[in-house]
Parts: C-alpha cells; structure tokens; sequence
C-alpha cells in the first residue's frame, strides 16, 4: 500500500512539475482553481475530458474547441483561447494530462 501511494504522489509531483515548467499555472493558477481573468479552473475537469480528448486538445486547442460550446463559451468569457502547447516530449504531455485529470 505504501508503495502504491508513493507512485501516485511521485507521479502527481512530476505532473505538477510539467504543469508549472510549461505555463499552464500563468492562466489557470499553481492549484488549478483558476484565475478570474486568465483561465478557468481544471478542478474536475475529468468530468467532460478523457486523457485522449485532452491530449488532442493540447496539440490543436482551436480544433477542439471550436466543435465544443462550452469550449466557445470559456474563450469568449476569457478573452481568447488555450494556446497550443509548447511540449515537445510526449511523455511529459501524457503526464501533465493525468495530472490535470487526477
């Protein structure tokens, strides 16, 4: 048990550390919860994404979002959309998507 709980507090400090080196925090805040004007919160955000929706999403963010409204929605109220991301390693994507899905 302890082991399993080590591997998942590793693996969300890694995902932490991606999420912080890539910028993600500049819009939606270093605990996720957002920011009023930048960007909205990622707290259960696995409510509308699957790791496979997001990574596409991560690679193309105006291709997702523009056949989703709620996506529409967010832009429109915080004045543009999530730029692509700027992380080449697909590793790393792969685990900042289990961590803002966690």
């Amino acid at each position: 048990m302890a082991i399993v709980l080590a591997l998942v507090s590793a693996c969300g400090g890694e995902g932490h550390e991606i999420y912080m080196s890539a910028g993600c925090d500049e819009c939606h805040g270093a605990d996720l919860k957002g920011t009023p004007s930048s960007g909205p919160t990622l707290k259960g955000v696995s409510r509308h994404w699957d790791e496979e929706r997001l990574l596409a999403y991560f690679r193309d963010p105006d291709s997702v979002a523009s056949s989703d409204p709620r996506l529409s929605e967010l832009r429109d109220r915080f004045g543009e959309g999530m730029p692509p991301l700027q992380l080449a390693d697909p590793v790393a994507r792969e685990k900042l998507a289990r961590y803002v899905l966690r």
